[in-house]
C-alpha cells in the first residue's frame, strides 16, 4: 500500500491551533525575499495567537509596530523583553481613547487613528534611523483602521505607505480581521501586497 499524501489543509486540521497558525504563516511566507509585504487575515479566535507568532518570528529584527488596538503601555507589559528591545511603537490609539501616554524613546503617539498622513511621515522618518538592520513594519490592524477612516483614504494610505516602506528596503506585515462584510475592501487593498495569508 502506498504512502498517504497529506495536503496542507489536512495537515492543518491535524495540528493544534498554535501549530496550524505557524504552518499557515510559514507556508505563506515561503520564498519571501526581503523587502516583501504580506497581508495576514485572521479570525477573532486566532487573532492574538497570530500576532504573537508574527512578533516571535521577526523578533530578532528591528520592528516598527503601528498599533491601533493596544496602547504602548499595554504592549510593553505583554511583549517579551527580548523582542521589546527591538521595537519602536507608533501608537495611534492611546490619545484617542484617553489611555496612558508614557513618554519613551521607543514610542511616538499620534493624535488619532485617522492621522494617516502623520503615520506615513513618522514611518518614513523612523526607518532610515534604524537602517543597516533588517526593518519590519507591522501594522495592527487594517480592520481597525477601516473603523476610523473612509475606505478610500485607507486604500490610498496602504498604497503610499507600502511603496515608501519598500523604497527604504524594509518589509511590512499588515494584520487584519477576516471579516466577510469587509471582503470586497480587503480584496481591493490586497492587490498592493506580495502575498495574502489566512490563518
Amino acid at each position: 500500500m502506498g504512502e498517504e499524501i497529506w495536503d496542507e489543509e489536512k495537515a492543518v486540521r491535524m495540528l493544534g491551533s498554535q501549530n496550524s497558525i505557524a504552518l499557515r504563516i510559514e507556508t505563506g511566507l515561503k520564498g519571501a525575499e526581503k523587502p516583501f509585504n504580506a497581508l495576514i487575515l485572521t479570525n477573532s479566535n486566532s487573532y492574538s495567537a497570530t500576532k504573537k507568532y508574527i512578533m516571535k518570528k521577526f523578533g530578532g529584527e528591528k520592528i516598527i509596530f503601528v498599533t491601533l488596538n493596544e496602547g504602548y503601555s499595554k504592549l510593553k507589559k505583554i511583549m517579551p523583553q527580548e523582542i521589546w528591545k527591538n521595537v519602536f511603537v507608533i501608537d495611534m490609539i492611546s490619545a484617542e481613547t484617553n489611555l496612558e501616554t508614557t513618554q519613551a524613546e521607543n514610542a511616538e503617539y499620534l493624535d488619532s487613528p485617522s492621522d494617516l498622513m502623520e503615520l506615513v511621515l513618522q514611518t518614513e522618518k523612523k526607518i532610515p534611523e534604524i537602517q543597516g538592520n533588517d526593518v519590519m513594519v507591522i501594522i495592527d490592524s487594517l480592520s481597525t483602521m477601516l473603523v476610523y477612516n473612509e475606505t478610500g483614504a485607507v486604500k490610498k494610505l496602504m498604497h503610499t505607505l507600502l511603496a515608501k516602506i519598500a523604497a527604504h528596503n524594509a518589509s511590512a506585515i499588515v494584520l487584519s480581521s477576516d471579516l466577510k462584510e469587509k471582503s470586497d475592501i480587503t480584496k481591493t487593498i490586497g492587490q498592493f501586497f506580495w502575498k495574502i495569508i489566512k490563518t
